[in-house]
Order: C-alpha cells, then structure tokens, then sequence
C-alpha cells in the first residue's frame, strides 16, 4: 500500500479538524514554556469541550480521582495554608481532566494510530520546551558541556533545580530512544519512528550538557527495554551492534579531544565528589526514602515538607511524597491508581489488536515515566508531568474498553450467524 493511500484510510486529517480545538489547548496546554510559563492554565477549557462533545459516563477510576484531589488538597490546606489558588485549582481540577483527555482522545477515534499519535505529540510538546533551550544555551556559550550547570535562557533561581527541571521534561522523549530498536510495519510508522528517535537523541544531548547522571541512566534503560522487547530477531541484534559501534566511534572521537573529555570527567567528578548528592545514595535520596518511610507513619494526615532536612524537603519519591504531603488516604489512592495503571498497560500489551509498534512505544515511555516518578517529587516539581500519569491511564483504560466491546461484539455477531446455519440446517 502507497505511504498516502495507507494515511488516507488512517483518516487523521479528519480526526485532527473534528478535535482541533481540543488538541492545540491540550498540545499548547503541556508546554510549559509557552506563554510565559502560564500555558498550563488553558487545560482547563478542555474540561467543558469535553462534557459538551462526548458522552461522559462516570467510573470508579472518575470518582477515585476526585476523592484523591480533594483529600490531597485539604491536607495541603491545613498544613500549608499560604499556597496560591491556582495551586489549589491545580489539584483539584486537573488530575481528572488530565485523565478524561485521556481516555477523550481515544473515544473520539475511529482507529489506534490516531490518540496514539496524539500521546506522542504529547510527549514532544512537554519535552521541546527544554530542549530548545538548552540548544539555546549551547548556542550562546559555545560550550558543549555546561560545568555549572546554569542555563543562561533558564529562570531565575536555584540552577541545580532549573537543571533537573529541565531534565524531568524531556525524559519522556529520552524513553523513545529505545525505539531504535523496533520494527516499523509501514513508511507511516518509520517516518514517526525517526522523529520518536531523533527527539530522544536531542534530549540525550541535552542531557549530556546538563551532566544529568538520571537522564543517562533512563536512556541506557530505554535502549534496554528496546533490545529485550519481544521478538528478538537477527535485525533488532544487528541494529544493536550498531548502536554499539555508532557509541564506540564516538566515544573514540571524544577521546581524540583531551580537553572535552577532561571537561566532562571533571563535571561528574565533582558531582561524585558530594558525598550528599553521589551515585551511592542515588544522589542523596536513599537517606530521604528512609526518613520518609519513618515519618509517614507518624502523620496520618500529612504534614508540610519531609522533616529533618535543610534543603529541598522532598523524598524525591512521587508516592512518598504525596505520603508525606497528603497523608495516609491521598497515598492510598494512588497506590491503587498505580497498580490499576501497571494492569491496563499489560493487558495492552498482551492484546492483538493495538499494532505492535504502538505497544512497544507505549512499554518504553511507560518505565521511563515510572522510573523517573521514582526519583522525583513529580507533583511539586512539575505538574504538567505529573498529569501526564493520568493521561496515560486514561488512554490506557478507554483502550482496553473499546478493545473488549469490539470482542463482545464479534462473539454475538460469530453466535448470531452460528445460529443462523443452525435455523436453515
């Protein structure tokens, strides 16, 4: 089939002018360097196009996610009574709206490849931001490794924070580098595939600039996860050993320059050098995952910041956090949420009928999400990232629905013509 007949019958273009409205809110909405950093208050619209444009019929997962909110925003009230309304606003509001457009994109489809291309649009526009700016950091100081670093485009602030920031947005796009190593059944696929790749390779770049050891470490896992993803053929093994190849003859050019190579071992170095913040400690995170795991206990109710620490007093821990914030009942629910999470994301993996280039995509930003909410304190430094946890359960969960309404309905159409024969035997 020729690359515009097999778009054609994807009917994309029909998809995109029926939802245009919603998707450049939602597109505009997760990037949060637009409009002056204060993009993410468009989400909000999305919410009455939404109820006026589908049928919205509510589920344990629509009610969970309110009583989280809620519960989460009152002890965040009665602890911290000084945050912002817009804060409030946020959490109350978007988590749910973040997973209704979730499971909107996939209710609006008429195939797979359409809120699929979406989920990837998605990832790039909360990704892009950083990236730009990084190569505009780049651009300004000529200098491929950044040893402070500062972003002389970045805001003002604690630079090390701005720097891991940064890195949190683009790490979605730095998942998809384990696409390298997946098959595309058609140009359509391919010409995404490349996108999906060349995105991550820049973030990797980025990363690199930044000296952020995590981002690394989730781009060595994404090529991982990429390589063992079933099936394992000769191709993906020969596309491996050129992976290698590829890294070595850049890793020998680099050589070639003793005072870049210099420059980067002395950037790590300094980092290992804190013993607070090494690679031991994950960065110092193992001792606020302890203390976290003791004080949780102690305030059902949560309690304004992880106690017992003079800077930045988070778990660096997405669940605990919310532990130590919210209290025990916001815990809980997320907890639950995460399990149902994991569950959608297998059974779509197992199914059939979402093509496997999808499922593998789908796979690697799905660790990358869960690794990098391992290690951060996702709600309190980047929200938009933060929702994106619920636009993907969303998309999950709408998915695995039409996937077993469709099955119900091919077992009363297959017993219905069994029937039939029967009537006329």
């Amino acid at each position: 089939m020729k690359r515009q007949d097999y778009i054609k019958t994807l009917k994309l273009d029909r998809y995109f002018k029926k939802n245009w409205l919603f998707l450049i809110i939602l597109f505009v909405g997760m990037m949060p360097a637009m409009l002056s950093g204060y993009s993410m208050y468009l989400l909000v619209a999305l919410l009455p196009i939404m109820l006026i444009t589908a049928k919205t019929s509510m589920t344990w997962r629509d009610f969970g996610v309110m009583l989280f909110s809620v519960t989460y925003l009152l002890a965040l009230r009665g602890h911290t009574p000084e945050s912002t309304i817009s804060s409030q606003v946020f959490i109350l509001l978007f988590p749910w709206i973040a997973y209704m457009a979730g499971e909107y994109i996939v209710k609006r489809a008429g195939n797979t490849m359409q809120p699929f291309l979406v989920l990837v649009i998605v990832v790039f526009c909360l990704g892009l931001s950083s990236i730009l700016l990084i190569i505009g950091d780049f651009a300004l100081t000529g200098e491929v490794i950044n040893m402070t670093r500062e972003l002389e485009t970045g805001n003002a602030g604690d630079d090390a924070l701005n720097a891991t920031l940064y890195n949190v947005q683009m790490s979605l796009c730095m998942g998809g580098i384990g696409m390298v190593f997946i098959n595309s059944d058609n140009k359509f696929q391919g010409i995404l595939k490349v996108l999906i790749v060349v995105m991550a390779a820049l973030a990797i770049m980025s990363a690199i600039h930044l000296l952020n050891r995590t981002s690394l470490v989730l781009g060595v896992i994404s090529l991982f996860v990429g390589v063992c993803y079933p099936p394992i053929s000769n191709r993906k093994l020969m596309a491996m050993g050129v992976v290698i190849l590829v890294a070595l003859i850049a890793f020998l050019v680099f050589m070639q320059d003793a005072l870049f190579l210099n420059e980067v071992m002395q950037g790590f170095e300094s980092r290992e050098m804190n013993t607070e913040y090494d690679s031991g400690t994950f960065g110092g995170r193992t001792d606020r995952w302890a203390l976290a795991l003791q004080q949780i206990p102690e305030y059902p109710l949560g309690s304004k910041e992880l106690k017992g620490l003079t800077f930045a007093s988070y778990a660096h821990n997405t669940w605990l956090d919310i532990g130590v914030i919210g209290g025990w009942l916001p815990m809980i629910l997320f907890l639950l949420f995460t399990v149902d999470w994991v569950r959608q994301m297998l059974k779509l993996q197992e199914t059939t009928a979402m093509p496997h280039f999808q499922r593998a995509y789908l796979m690697l930003i799905s660790v990358t999400l869960f690794l990098q909410m391992g290690v951060e304190p996702i709600p309190q430094g980047q929200f938009q990232y933060f929702l994106m946890f619920f636009i993907m359960w969303g998309y999950m969960n709408r998915l695995n629905y039409t996937f077993a309404m469709h099955r119900i309905y091919v077992n009363q159409q297959r017993r219905e013509k069994e029937r039939q024969l029967k009537l006329q035997n």
